[in-house]
């Protein structure tokens, strides 16, 4: 099982804040991010960003990136990656500070991250979730987080398109926190 690639996913982020002007909604990004998540999975087997998956009230969202948009900014945490290039939220948007780069980013999860936002990047945090929350995937966390995984994401889907390396070395197992 692999972990959580801060960098990456901090890139990630910030390709989704260059595209819409270097500020966002936080929500809204995360919103953005999981759905290009999602397509990443059903498309190639992996997710852009390394996160993981909980469903939450307002819809799925991509867990670490959740945290570090909430508690990023931590004095314990700040030396991270997140923190240097994302700035805390300030009512509720979150913005791209200094130069970023995209090295970790590959061609095709760059034109997916672009894809994802010129589909849905001109929607509301709340239109985002409205969204989220009627995809196949979405379960009802009545008040709680769930963590769901890929096993699951696919299954909702109509079945795997194409299964992470992990899935297939681990059958039976639902691959819940991360990939």
């Amino acid at each position: 099982m692999s972990t959580f690639n801060e960098k990456k996913a901090t890139q990630a982020a910030g390709r989704m804040l260059a595209f819409s002007g270097r500020r966002m909604n936080g929500m809204k990004l995360n919103k953005l991010l999981y759905l290009a998540d999602r397509e990443a999975i059903l498309r190639w087997g992996d997710p852009v960003t390394t996160d993981c998956f909980v469903f939450m009230k307002h819809g799925p969202v991509l867990s670490q990136i959740h945290t570090l948009m909430a508690e990023g900014h931590d004095p314990r945490l700040a030396a991270s990656v997140w923190s240097a290039a994302i700035s805390r939220p300030q009512d509720g948007e979150v913005a791209l500070q200094g130069t970023t780069e995209f090295s970790q980013l590959s061609g095709a999860e760059s034109d997916l991250l672009g894809d994802v936002f010129q589909e849905h990047g001109s929607r509301t945090p709340w239109e985002l979730a409205d969204l989220t929350r009627r995809l196949p995937e979405w379960r009802d966390p009545k008040g709680s987080a769930i963590p769901f995984g890929v096993r699951e994401l696919l299954a909702a889907c109509g079945g795997p398109r194409t299964l992470p390396a992990q899935a297939e070395d681990e059958p039976g197992i639902s691959l819940v926190f991360c990939w």
